[in-house]
């Protein structure tokens, strides 16, 4: 009998979450609608962004227990999506 119950992979490779244009066959997650940032001239932008990123081997088990399997949704995006604004 196994300690463990259930047993899920998380890649440790560079991934790219893309906002707003086509899903590329490099793309890992998307397409998510274009950011729409207002300029300092209050002239409205629509951005095309694209993200690479990895997750580190040593927090991969409490970003996995707090954000799960779709942590890039849960966390990656917010976080790009507040700093592009």
């Amino acid at each position: 009998v196994s300690p463990f119950y259930d047993v899920t992979h998380v890649t440790l490779q560079t991934q790219t979450y893309d906002m707003g244009g086509p899903l590329g066959a490099d793309m890992d997650f998307g397409p998510e609608p274009s950011v729409n940032v207002l300029t300092e001239d209050q002239l409205a932008v629509a951005m095309d962004v694209s993200v690479q990123f990895h997750l580190d081997r040593a927090s991969a088990p409490e970003v996995f227990r707090f954000f799960g399997a779709n942590y890039a949704d849960r966390l990656v995006h917010p976080i790009v999506r507040s700093a592009i604004r």
